[in-house]
């Protein structure tokens, strides 16, 4: 089969990996601009394109595919499947339409988070499952009906990167499946239930900070989902401070007028009051520097982490 891949992120290029190993026949990459990043905000390719260029693949960076040149260009291509995983930008009808299975990776068990950002959104939410759905995409954000999908038992304990790690080989198995469904003419489709669907945004850097007027369970949530990277974080007399690591605790007496406030240091953590019991913080990073345990920490800046003062 003639594959166009349309990915930007890590994620999708752990599956274009793959599917190079398994011997499939991708014809055409489609990814994101180049962007500038880093100090010397010199342009970045996504890896994505890194390894289309690296296997000789044909690559097209457009901003927009609503052009009709570019729609033309891609429907010369005479793809038999359309295949997206995290690739960022807007598909119309035009596109969906070029081949006949226009397919997507979603890491969720759709309709549940729909959008932008469906590996931290459970582990926010406190759901107890998540998991991969490969489906059919039509023009409404990811509501198109379902050619696989299998779920995960989220740890008590789980991260974004732990589950980034579970969920990229359970949509390569899934994929691999649903591309031999395909070749052998036995795809099924079950429509999603819109009554239960439920959205992921995508996240600002405002998201991201710690709103000490939550509870102790829900911050502890919130570091889970953003660490290691982008990473939840906190001001210390402006500083931003990113929190890495961190645990509930309701093992102190709780006083939630001094949310905010640190109320406990030892050398394995900082005790935090929320709005519900104490945040424990064991490893962050202070701006400009690289990531620290909390004993690392008082070793060097003792000073800023003394009981009183408050994190905004």
């Amino acid at each position: 089969m003639r594959i166009l891949f349309a990915g930007s992120n890590d994620f999708s290029n752990a599956i274009l990996k793959a599917l190079l190993q398994q011997g499939e026949n991708i014809i055409h990459v489609l990814t994101q601009a180049d962007k500038p990043a880093g100090r010397g905000r010199h342009a970045h390719a996504t890896p994505v394109k890194e390894t289309a260029l690296a296997h000789h693949i044909p690559v097209s960076t457009p901003h927009t595919l609503r052009d009709a040149t570019i729609q033309a260009e891609l429907q010369a291509l005479n793809a038999d499947v359309l295949l997206v995983v995290a690739y960022g930008l807007l598909l119309p009808q035009a596109v969906l339409s070029l081949t006949p299975y226009p397919i997507n990776v979603h890491p969720s068990l759709l309709p549940r988070w729909r959008g932008a950002s469906p590996i931290e959104s459970p582990i926010l939410a406190g759901d107890t499952t998540s998991g991969v759905t490969i489906m059919e995409m039509v023009a409404a954000l990811d509501a198109g009906p379902m050619l696989k999908q299998q779920a995960i038992t989220l740890a008590a304990d789980e991260t974004r990167d732990s589950l980034y790690q579970r969920l990229t080989p359970l949509s390569i198995e899934l994929l691999r499946e649903t591309l031999n469904d395909i070749r052998q003419h036995t795809v099924q489709k079950t429509p999603q239930d819109d009554a239960l669907a439920c959205y992921a945004h995508k996240w600002t850097k405002e998201d991201l900070r710690l709103n000490w007027l939550h509870s102790a369970v829900q911050l502890d949530r919130h570091v889970r989902a953003f660490a290691m990277t982008p990473g939840a974080y906190t001001l210390l007399d402006d500083t931003p401070i990113k929190i890495l690591r961190a645990h509930s605790d309701d093992s102190l007496n709780n006083d939630p007028k001094n949310a905010g406030h640190i109320c406990q240091v030892t050398r394995q953590g900082l005790w935090v009051q929320t709005a519900a019991y104490h945040l424990c913080i064991t490893e962050i990073q202070i701006a400009g520097k690289k990531p620290m345990s909390i004993q690392d920490a008082l070793n060097g800046y003792s000073h800023w982490f003394k009981v009183g003062r408050a994190f905004t």
